[in-house]
């Protein structure tokens, strides 16, 4: 016997096989592996880029908006890890009230990134856009802006050389931008894992030292004591969070061959097979669905019936 384990995710379905100390095979697994401190975190960021990656399947689609925010230097630049949690906590506060304004729910993933030295905190975020991509970025950028100015810090901005934008937002008092917002619409591919490898790797990892700024005389914020504080993402509450199918095959042996049902495509790339810790093999591959489903959370099938993936 082994075990199945099947994930739903909008337009795409992850399949694992693998044995256990419970269900497996006749005969002699393969040599347990010695676990290093490097192994175990490379580990636990995969994990966590599996978790994003679905999360993102299952409740973003193409057209949806996916940025950057970032600041310009200066005093408004958060000085320590609780400013930059306010200020992420009121920009998303904002927008859901924008959103409501207008009939809509606002959906949001987002996750921090210090770059290598520290001196460069931003935020990349996905947000959903039933208004659409134009409007909702819009929106976005009345809202990634100071708060806590006064109108002569204002009037400074208008006419200063640089000229950096000011906004009205929705009858309050003018405000000047924390800095700028980089957007692009989701492809249309229906699997982010590229995207969600890219967000946990800043993440851990930071930015690449070319992209910074000097660190002149920037606040630096420890990076490690940033990520102790933090997790890798953070989401809203309306959103699907995938829920693993688990179901125990009794057959001796699972099959290597890798067939997509009718209706999906085996994503290039994703069969992987190995060994786990234990020693126990284990397959996984990637369907996506041709045609978008009809409803997010569950892939098209025959009525009443789930899709059988192997």
């Amino acid at each position: 016997m082994y075990q199945k384990i099947i994930y739903r995710c909008g337009r795409v379905v992850e399949v694992i096989k693998f044995y256990s100390h419970r269900y497996h095979p006749k005969g002699k697994k393969g040599p347990p592996q010695q676990k290093s401190p490097e192994q175990i975190k490379k580990a636990n960021r995969i994990q966590q880029e599996k978790k994003l990656n679905r999360i993102i399947n299952a409740n973003f689609t193409q057209n949806d908006v996916y940025c950057t925010l970032t600041w310009e230097n200066g005093d408004h630049k958060p000085q320590n890890e609780e400013e930059m949690k306010k200020a992420i906590r009121r920009f998303f506060t904002n927008l859901k009230g924008m959103y409501k304004r207008r009939g809509y729910e606002l959906k949001y993933v987002y996750a921090c990134s210090m770059g290598r030295r520290g001196n460069r905190p931003h935020f990349h975020i996905i947000v959903n856009a039933p208004m659409g991509y134009t409007e909702a970025v819009d929106l976005i950028k009345k809202q990634w802006i100071r708060k806590d100015i006064t109108m002569e810090d204002t009037m400074l901005a208008l006419n200063d050389e640089k000229k950096r934008p000011v906004y009205d937002t929705e009858g309050e008092y003018p405000a000047l931008m924390n800095g700028w917002v980089k957007p692009e619409p989701l492809y249309k591919e229906g699997d982010y894992r590229s995207l969600a490898n890219y967000i946990i790797k800043q993440g851990y990892e930071g930015e690449d030292p070319k992209d910074e700024e000097p660190a002149g005389e920037a606040q630096v914020i420890p990076i490690e004591e940033h990520k102790k504080n933090r997790k890798a993402f953070e989401h809203s509450r309306n959103l699907i969070i995938p829920q693993p199918e688990r179901t125990i095959v009794k057959a001796e042996h699972f099959s290597e061959r890798v067939k997509a049902p009718k209706g999906y495509y085996i994503e290039p790339g994703s069969v992987k097979k190995g060994s786990d810790w234990s020693g126990w093999p284990y397959l996984t591959y990637t369907l996506i669905a041709i045609n978008p489903p009809k409803k997010r959370g569950r892939p098209p099938g025959k009525k009443g019936k789930a899709l059988k993936c192997g």
